[in-house]
């Protein structure tokens, strides 16, 4: 029999709730170097990572203080193992704050570095005592979300998946307000488990900070393959340019549909880093509706 051909592919990073109770079991059954990965994710981080991915429970993986460092051990883990199979992507991009894993994986800093940056974040909002929430909006036009937010101050547009699929971010008693005011606007309406307001403008003290953290930066280079804006859905170039994204991504407003617009120009397969499909889901918001599969399925024998 021979082995399944495939064609070139771009490596979709997903953020926060793709991940699942023993996602990368096979990575670590199958590739040392996954192990290793593990490993030095539980010495950057100080958190029994291990246990939790594989045993769970289920709330506690939701936890950003654990699945943020998890979904980059994966990705990362998994560029490994495919590079060692002789696979390579075509283009990178990251969704939220699979933008760390993504920029690792596209050779623009090393995979410590990407924690750092994570773990610099999350230490900065708690020392805060920053809250928000995120609301997500289905079957609603876009513009009619943006004349909102831009009435109430309170709230703003955070990531935009399609034309009539986006969330908004802000306060608690923002977000709150918001799902009673455009209920009867909308088709679909679900409440985000973050209790930050991620893409928003609230958080520009982080990215303040962290712009000030010259040593978070020192290793940062242009990426080594093409990984593509999460703002614009253009290749990224220069080191510079890939900070810009590093210390914005948590409070700009993320256009997913420029960046798959952008990989479709590319002509590459979509490949998502995750085994939940979570990506997937989204781009059916997608005019365009481009099909993805998860990119483990390329490390099964017979595929080359």
């Amino acid at each position: 029999m021979q082995p399944e051909r495939i064609r070139p592919f771009a490596l979709l990073v997903p953020g926060q709730m793709a991940e699942t109770v023993g996602m990368g079991r096979a990575l670590l059954d199958n590739f040392p170097s996954a192990d290793n990965l593990l490993v030095r994710t539980e010495e950057v981080w100080g958190a029994p990572l291990r246990r939790i991915l594989l045993e769970g429970p289920e709330e506690r993986l939701h936890d950003g203080g654990f699945s943020q460092p998890l979904l980059t051990w994966y990705a990362c883990a998994l560029a490994g193992a495919l590079r060692e199979r002789g696979l390579a992507p075509c283009a990178v991009a990251g969704y939220s704050v699979g933008v760390f894993a993504g920029l690792a994986v596209a050779g623009a800093l090393p995979f410590e570095d990407a924690l750092a940056i994570l773990r610099f974040n999350r230490e900065r909002i708690e020392s805060e005592g920053h809250r928000g929430a995120m609301l997500a909006v289905g079957g609603m036009p876009l513009i009619g979300g943006e004349e909102y937010a831009a009435d109430n101050g309170a709230v703003t547009v955070g990531v935009v998946n399609g034309d009539h699929s986006w969330t908004l971010t802000g306060t608690p008693e923002g977000i709150v307000r918001a799902e009673m005011d455009l209920r009867p606007r909308a088709l679909q309406m679900a409440r985000l488990s973050s209790a930050w307001a991620i893409h928003s403008p609230l958080l520009e003290f982080v990215s303040r900070a962290s712009f000030e953290a010259e040593e978070l930066w020192k290793n940062l280079g242009a990426p080594q393959t093409p990984f593509l804006s999460p703002f614009t859905g253009e290749p990224v170039g220069l080191g510079d340019e890939a900070a810009q994204i590093l210390g914005g991504i948590i409070s700009r407003t993320m256009r997913w549909d420029r960046v798959v617009d952008g990989l479709l120009v590319r002509g590459c397969a979509l490949a998502e880093a995750s085994e939940s499909d979570f990506l997937r889901k989204l781009l059916k918001f997608h005019p365009a509706r481009p099909p993805a599969f998860p990119v483990i399925r390329l490390l099964k024998p017979g595929v080359a």
